[in-house]
């Protein structure tokens, strides 16, 4: 029985030591994006697009407090050769960059795989694009609140170590100060401006733990 309990003691012991003073965290991303069509009456529709790795870090100066504030940056590949968004948009060419700050909070003594959720804003979204035939850019500006939840599995031997997998529901605005907009993106660029916009998708990744 004394052995059980030291068993156990031991696990739950690992388990809260994966969530660390400092954590990295590397997420792959798939979301729901949305899109607004070219032309004078430009709708809005939601469409799959594979985006790139967010990269976190977070940390926890209270380890006895399950809380951890952090930054988050993440380059964005729209999918590249998606000819029915690119008829839909006028778009050829889109690139995206998203900063901002994340708050991360999990149950506490949970062994092996624990839940979690976090709260995040993007303070820094850009969205550059290039109509079709046109070689100038136009670049779109947003911000975004983002929420998830998700389950952390770390290998009860190797604690600093665990696999993420975590869905999100978000909204971004954008709003566009760029006067010089190519009048073939105009159009869409009005639709979505101003405007709340939400989203939805997943991400499955890695953390190391210090």
């Amino acid at each position: 029985m004394k052995r059980l309990a030291l068993v156990i003691g031991g696990l739950f012991l690992m388990a809260e030591s994966a969530f660390a003073i400092v954590d990295f965290q590397v997420l792959y991303n798939f979301r729901m994006m949305q899109e607004a069509q070219e032309g004078t009456d430009a709708e809005v529709r939601s469409r799959p697009a594979i985006l790139g790795a967010k990269v976190a870090i977070h940390t926890n100066p209270l380890p006895i407090v399950p809380v951890a504030l952090g930054l988050t940056i993440m380059p964005i590949s729209v999918f590249a050769e998606d000819k029915d968004n690119a008829k839909f948009t006028g778009v050829k060419e889109q690139e995206m960059l998203e900063v901002g700050v994340e708050m991360m909070a999990w149950l506490p003594m949970v062994p092996v795989v624990r839940p979690y959720m976090k709260l995040g804003f993007d303070f820094l979204g850009k969205k550059t694009e290039k109509a079709e035939g046109v070689e100038k850019a136009t670049e779109l500006k947003y911000m975004s609140l983002t929420s998830a939840l998700g389950l952390k599995y770390a290998l009860p031997m190797l604690p600093m170590l665990g696999f993420l997998l975590e869905g999100t529901v978000a909204a971004k605005r954008f709003y566009s100060d760029d006067d010089s907009a190519d009048k073939l993106l105009q159009p869409r660029i009005d639709a979505l401006n101003e405007k709340w916009l939400p989203y939805f998708g997943g991400s499955a990744g890695v953390e190391v733990a210090i």
